[in-house]
């Protein structure tokens, strides 16, 4: 038996909200028909644990390649006039990713509470970003989901390659910086201090820079944990100050600054944002021109949408200034 909460309406349209326990989703809307009711959502609940160590955090995001099949899958059925319920029960049949297989399936129950395909992705921010969830409520909106969620798959591919050459460009540079951490970290907890022993027995006065390196290396020997749990703190005070606007304003400024790295980072995000752009545009473009075929007047609010090449000429304008 599972716990549902409802919401419903009665014949005179008052809202109706309440819980029953049942042993599907079916038997709900049943109950819900033999009392009178119009089921309008309906949302399984979930028993909270104090502990659970979930599986899916273990094993991270979901692999690009699994999401840019689900679109393409997804946009398939959708343009072969397939429901879209029916459309996500074929598609979480044939997944392998555990990850992807659990948002699916909340996304397929929140669908079939009532909710649109942009609401429900809504949820998954991690799987799903805005820029999807806004083309996915364009396309519901404007009767093109399959050409929307084909563009995202498009776009989804750009951004994998993209992400694949960052990495590969900045594989040799974190090698390198490894490399030289690790002989940095030998030299100074194991090679130092025997040398250390033989300049004390000198009996003569050290230069500034050998006493510092000295001093570095007996904190790092005897005061190790020190080390440890001022990093740690200080990696917990840089994550929340991340989390302030401020802290995320300067922090890619002195990306952005790095010599090499900053302008890596640079053409990456504008790589990112030209993709982006194009791809809103070209949903926008495919929409105004839909609404503009229902009224003459009608416009989208993205920029794209004013542009020359997404609005229909007037009829009432002379050659010369068509374009």
């Amino acid at each position: 038996m599972a716990k549902f909460n409802y919401t419903a309406r009665d014949r005179k349209g008052a809202r109706i909200e309440g819980a029953l326990e049942v042993e599907d989703r079916q038997a709900v809307i049943a109950r819900l028909q033999t009392m009178g009711y119009f089921p309008v959502r309906i949302v399984e609940m979930v028993p909270a644990k104090r502990f659970h160590l979930s599986l899916s955090a273990a094993r991270g995001r979901v692999r690009q390649s699994e999401l840019v099949s689900f679109q393409r899958q997804l946009a398939d059925l959708v343009a072969s006039g397939v429901p879209l319920v029916k459309s996500l029960g074929i598609i979480l049949n044939q997944m392998r990713d555990e990850r992807l297989r659990e948002v699916i399936t909340e996304v397929s129950k929140s669908v079939q509470g009532g909710d649109t395909l942009a609401q429900a992705i809504q949820r998954h921010p991690k799987v799903f970003d805005s820029l999807a969830v806004a083309l996915v409520r364009a396309g519901e909106a404007g009767g093109m989901l399959d050409q929307v969620l084909m563009r995202l798959a498009d776009f989804s591919e750009k951004e994998a390659e993209l992400r694949g050459k960052v990495i590969s460009a900045l594989i040799y540079p974190a090698v390198m910086v490894s490399a030289g951490t690790v002989v940095i970290a030998i030299l100074l907890t194991v090679v130092v201090p025997r040398i250390t022993s033989v300049y004390q027995n000198v009996g003569q006065a050290l230069p500034a820079i050998t006493l510092l390196l000295i001093a570095i290396t007996h904190v790092l020997v005897n005061y190790w944990w020190m080390a440890l749990v001022g990093a740690a703190a200080l990696v917990v005070g840089m994550r929340q100050f991340l989390k302030t606007q401020e802290g995320r304003f300067y922090y890619h400024s002195v990306l952005f600054r790095i010599p090499i790295l900053g302008e890596i980072i640079h053409k990456r995000e504008l790589a990112l944002f030209a993709a982006r752009w194009a791809t809103s545009c070209a949903t926008a473009c495919r929409f105004s021109r839909r609404s503009t075929s229902r009224s003459r007047w009608s416009t989208t609010p993205w920029s794209c949408a004013t542009s020359k090449s997404c609005l229909p000429p007037s009829p009432k304008a002379p050659p010369w200034r068509r374009s």
